[in-house]
């Protein structure tokens, strides 16, 4: 008998039951399996998911996709590009889950919508206006320039040829316009109106005017002469009288005005003033018609040779030399040492026989002689190399002191730049640092003049006798009696008289128009501290100088400059033009001492370390790599802090500015009002 093994529903979850032979099979829903369908499946055990999360739904399998992905398995990566995200023709690049925009160009950001602002570098010049375009930019030009970036001044002489080639001696280019500069005797705005130089009648006493284009020429008549036959023409220029008479012009004639005793139409007739010997002890008379002269022999003086000469008196014992009497009206010269001659007149010649070593050059002076070594050397034999770490020290307050060159040197230039360290031992102190002179005498000083002073206070300048002389003051925040190092650079050229006062790097003063033209050539002289005929109550200087060199030319201020100022004995020595070194000062006078080993540039890092004043931010180099030959450079400027308040920040370089290609080294010096602080770097 056959039984219905699906009677009793075997199957779970409805599935459906198929009775076999003494056995039953259930078809089971999509999940499960086991014979009565009891034993739950893993749908996600074989990771169906290719780019997502599988989620087991009891009856199916569910797949949640990542992020760009879609599709049943997600297997199917988004378009995001689909949309056009990209603006301003920018090619979209599909990716993960996103998109990436290449930009076309003169377009940036995520999807090219901005347009590159070309013009924020200002690289149009002379006031254009710069247009940007996108890819480019475009510089609209104002009137008078051409160009990519408006470099060019256009040349409206060449342009326009308006000016009379006749009447102008130059077209002078302007901007956007040009000026016609007339020759003599045309006028007009483009010099086409000839001048008639006779318009005005400028013959005097019926000349007659002839007109010669630039000027005018006179004919005068008879009687008449000069430029506008404005002189009386009789004769006098012959010079027809004589015997010292006075001629005076007639119309076409002339009458001497004779001295007494003389007469004649030309004054020609004179007495023999030589008669009676009127000349005494033997002088020569010699007669000029209208007076006599006594040529006098060598022991006597006056009119008529009558008075017996007193050598002494008229001072003939030269340099000092003591002046004795002798009988019969002599003299004798009772010499200073180092002088010879009947009247003192020569220089004994110290320099022989040769006392100096071979490599050394004798300088005669004075009772004396001075071995000058080669340049950059000394010693007894000059054999030692310069050197120049040491400080010249000045401790009297009350006495002059003063350390000066053993020679003058020749200078002969038409610039000149002079660099020195100087520390002041109290601040606010007085007394005078240095002092250029011109010595009359090569050899050594004698005939002083005074052509450059550097005190506490000022700069003083009086190098050409036909000049007004400068006073160059120290503002109050840059002072050179601070108490600390300074240093101080003094510039001057002939070009344009350019000059120049720098302090630390800053230049504090600079002008033009002293000594322009002009040339120095000079016995110079330098002496540091206070003169010795400074004979003043005034505080001296009390402190110390080092480093003084003098060179022959303006040295660099962009570059040259700062290098001294950051480095003081530490920098390298600037040979270019050269001519005086630190070192010679041994004509010392008073409470002076040569301290071997400088403070300069040492004490400096001392003084930055105990300073009010703080760097908080300094720039690191800036550079700029660009195919243009002038270019603004720019940086974030340093900030400075002090609990007194920063008073003054000075710079020899701002932000901004154009240059050239090349190295800068930039400046920027704040001060308190205790001490100061300085940030350096390169451009």
């Amino acid at each position: 008998m056959l039984t219905d093994d699906c009677a009793d529903n075997p199957c779970a979850l409805n599935a459906t039951c198929t009775d076999l032979v003494n056995d039953f099979h259930c078809d089971c829903p999509p999940g499960f399996g086991g014979k009565r369908c009891h034993e739950k499946e893993d749908l996600c055990a074989h990771d169906p998911c290719v780019n997502g999360l599988c989620v087991d739904a009891l009856y199916s399998q569910k797949c949640i996709c990542e992020p760009g992905w879609t599709g049943p398995v997600c297997d199917v990566n988004i378009d995001e590009c689909a949309d056009r995200p990209c603006f301003n023709g920018a090619t979209c690049k599909d990716q993960v889950d996103g998109f990436l925009c290449q930009c076309a160009p003169g377009f940036h950001g995520s999807v090219c919508q901005h347009m590159m602002d070309h013009c924020a570098t200002s690289p149009c010049r002379n006031n254009a206006t710069c247009v940007n375009q996108g890819a480019q930019y475009h510089c609209e030009c104002p009137l008078g320039f051409e160009g990519t970036h408006c470099e060019h001044n256009i040349n409206e002489c060449d342009l326009l040829h308006k000016c009379s080639q006749e009447g102008t001696e130059l077209c002078e280019d302007l901007i956007n316009g040009f000026k016609c500069n007339c020759r003599q005797g045309y006028t007009g705005e483009l010099c086409e109106i000839h001048i008639d130089q006779c318009a005005s009648e400028p013959c005097m006493n019926n000349g007659t005017c002839i007109d010669g284009g630039a000027m005018f020429r006179c004919e005068c008549p008879r009687g008449w002469k000069g430029t506008r036959c404005e002189e009386d023409d009789g004769s006098c220029a012959l010079d027809p009288c004589h015997n010292d008479a006075h001629c005076v012009n007639l119309v076409a004639d002339y009458f001497c005005v004779c001295p007494e005793g003389v007469n004649g139409k030309n004054c020609e007739i004179a007495p023999n003033r030589c008669i009676g010997e009127p000349c005494h002890n033997g002088g020569v008379c010699g007669d000029f018609g209208s007076r006599l002269e006594c040529t006098c022999p060598k022991d006597y003086v006056g009119p008529g040779c009558q008075f017996e000469l007193n050598a002494c008196q008229e001072g003939a014992c030269r340099n000092d030399g003591r002046c004795i009497v002798t009988e019969h009206g002599g003299y004798k010269c009772i010499c200073e040492p180092g002088f010879t001659g009947r009247n003192c007149e020569t220089n004994i010649n110290d320099c022989s026989p040769s006392p100096c070593p071979l490599a050394a050059t004798c300088i005669d002076q004075v009772n004396n002689y001075f071995c000058q070594c080669p340049f950059n050397m000394t010693g007894v034999n000059c054999d030692k190399a310069i050197d120049v770490d040491y400080d010249l020290h000045f401790y009297d307050a009350l006495m002059t002191a003063s350390a000066a060159l053993s020679v003058p040197f020749k200078f002969d230039s038409n610039a000149f730049s002079i660099s020195l360290w100087v520390k002041f031992d109290m601040p606010l102190s007085h007394g005078t640092v240095l002092t250029l002179y011109n010595s009359k005498e090569p050899n050594y000083p004698a005939k002083l003049s005074q052509l450059l002073h550097v005190s506490a206070d000022n700069v003083h300048l009086n190098m050409f006798a036909d000049e007004t002389p400068l006073s160059l003051h120290f503002p109050s925040n840059q002072r050179l009696n601070d108490g600390h190092w300074n240093n101080l650079v003094i510039t001057w050229k002939s070009d344009d008289g350019a000059y120049s006062l720098i302090w630390n790097a800053v230049r504090i003063y600079a002008d033009v128009g002293y000594g322009t033209h002009k040339h120095l050539d000079i016995n110079a002289w330098i002496s540091l501290g206070d003169p010795i005929s400074d004979t003043s109550t005034d505080s001296k200087f009390v402190g110390s100088v080092t480093r003084v060199n003098m060179w022959k030319r303006v040295i660099d201020f962009e570059n040259e400059v700062p290098d001294i100022v950051q480095q003081c004995q530490q920098s390298q020595e600037i040979y270019d033009g050269l001519v005086l070194r630190f070192a010679g000062y041994n004509r010392m006078s008073g409470k002076v001492e040569r301290i071997v080993r400088s403070t300069c540039g040492r004490e400096r890092t001392d003084l930055r370390s105990t300073s009010t004043v703080h760097v908080d931010r300094c720039p690191s180099d800036v550079f700029v790599v660009t195919q243009q030959k002038e270019v603004n450079v720019t940086w974030q400027e340093p900030r400075f802090s002090s609990k007194y308040g920063i008073q003054n920040i000075e710079r020899n370089l701002k932000p901004g500015q154009m240059f050239t290609w090349g190295e800068y080294l930039v400046v920027y010096v704040a001060k308190d009002n205790t001490s100061q602080a300085d940030c350096v770097f390169k451009a």
